[in-house]
């Protein structure tokens, strides 16, 4: 039944004259990079983990003083930690989630691994100067310490918490009330009831 379909599709469109791109276009599976929900997705995710990672390391620069060619003005959002998490997720397509392939990025900026392509690097078309000679000093000038922090922030920010059951508490069982103690009934007085002749005796 597949077979059939496909055949049927070969053959409108070579009627049709689209041609063996045209067939390859309608059959092709869309591209995912160009979905433009998880492209907003992926930018929230970068803006919140820059967000934590400058609040627990105020000491990385910011490296935000790049002019925006697209609007002539300085663009604060655009740092160097924003840059370094673009390169990785976007450039590299590395996982955000891994401690290794964070490892890897830094060594990028350290010349200790993969090069890295200045035409490629994120900024390069909007930003002036081309800020990847400065973000490398920047991430250079951190002490191992700083990077390994660094490292351990980039991969919290993309690792789900895991949210722990709410604890049930159970109301405490109420204390029965105790059964009365049962109290003895009164003694009946067993006095003999005066029988006849009884008399007799009270005139002795």
């Amino acid at each position: 039944m597949k077979n059939f379909i496909l055949l049927a599709l070969i053959t409108l469109a070579l009627t049709l004259g689209w041609g063996w791109r045209g067939i390859a276009q309608t059959t092709s599976p869309s591209n995912p990079s160009s979905n433009p929900q998880r492209i907003l997705t992926q930018s929230m995710q970068i803006r919140a983990a820059v967000r934590l990672i400058y609040e627990q390391m105020p000491e990385i620069p910011l490296e935000n003083q790049y002019l925006n060619t697209r609007t002539g003005q300085l663009d604060p959002e655009d740092s160097l930690i924003s840059r370094l998490l673009r390169y990785h997720v976007v450039t590299k397509n590395r996982p955000p989630s891994l401690r290794f392939d964070w490892k890897m990025t830094i060594a990028d900026y350290l010349e200790a691994n993969e090069p890295m392509i200045e035409d490629r690097y994120p900024g390069t078309d909007i930003l002036q100067p081309n800020p990847m000679r400065l973000d490398r000093a920047a991430i250079a000038r951190l002490t191992p310490a700083q990077r390994n922090q660094l490292v351990n922030l980039l991969v919290a920010a993309y690792t789900p918490v895991a949210i722990e059951p709410a604890q049930i508490i159970l109301p405490s069982p109420t204390p029965s009330t105790p059964a009365p103690t049962p109290q003895p009934s009164p003694t009946l007085d067993r006095t003999p009831l005066p029988q006849p002749g009884d008399a007799q005796f009270l005139r002795l």
